[in-house]
């Protein structure tokens, strides 16, 4: 069997330590550069997953939590006073 390389291995926040350290001590350059690789691959991937989590939090949290976000928040405040509707015609609008 075939030695399968550090591909998928260097995902592992524990081997992708691992490996580079121990290429650091073999002669071969190609492993070096073979680990280097996978280990900026994988660290960029990391990257992007964690970026598109962050903005679908951000995306969603607000609005479940019945948040307005500030890009669509009223740009003045509402009007104070008494109700636009009649509190007959409130009763009657058939919410609830």
């Amino acid at each position: 069997m075939a030695h399968p390389g550090p591909g998928l291995a260097s995902c592992s926040p524990f081997v992708g330590v691992v490996l580079p350290t121990v290429a650091m001590h073999r002669p071969s350059a190609s492993d070096w550069n073979e680990v280097v690789g996978w280990v900026a691959f994988w660290t960029l991937a990391d990257v992007a997953v964690a970026a598109a989590l962050l903005t679908a939090v951000l995306v969603t949290s607000n609005r479940c939590l019945g948040r307005v976000d500030e890009a669509h928040a009223p740009s003045t405040a509402p009007p104070h006073g008494p109700p636009a509707t009649p509190p007959v015609a409130a009763g009657m609008s058939g919410c609830g």
